[in-house]
């Protein structure tokens, strides 16, 4: 994430693309690297700190702000959706694949 994962990876203008990268092994990998890359204390689990910077950096490759701390607040409840106070791997990828479902909807709009 850390070297423009979500700019890259979405520079495709059609939707289709984007879908089937999404439907694709290169993008369970895609994931899976951005995941490790994040969870920089290798607990296996995001924490807020290391969430807030995959957000900020997300937003950032969109060409988006910052978010306002309730705005993460929220966010980041939407994506913990067990609750745990962390971000899961599953968790992390769900999210991500919802992200370039909308940026794909978006485009096709």
């Amino acid at each position: 994430y850390g070297r423009g994962f979500f700019k890259y990876k979405t520079m495709s203008s059609e939707g289709a693309a984007i879908r089937q990268f999404v439907n694709s092994p290169d993008f369970e990998k895609a994931v899976n690297d951005a995941f490790t890359e994040a969870d920089s204390d290798k607990s296996g689990a995001l924490d807020k700190k290391e969430t807030r910077r995959v957000l900020d950096a997300l937003i950032s490759d969109l060409g988006g702000g910052s978010l306002r701390d309730d705005e993460f607040d929220q966010c980041f409840r939407d994506i913990d959706t067990d609750g745990s106070g962390q971000i899961e791997k599953k968790e992390f990828a769900e999210f991500t694949k919802a992200v370039f479902l909308a940026i794909a909807q978006a485009l096709d709009a």
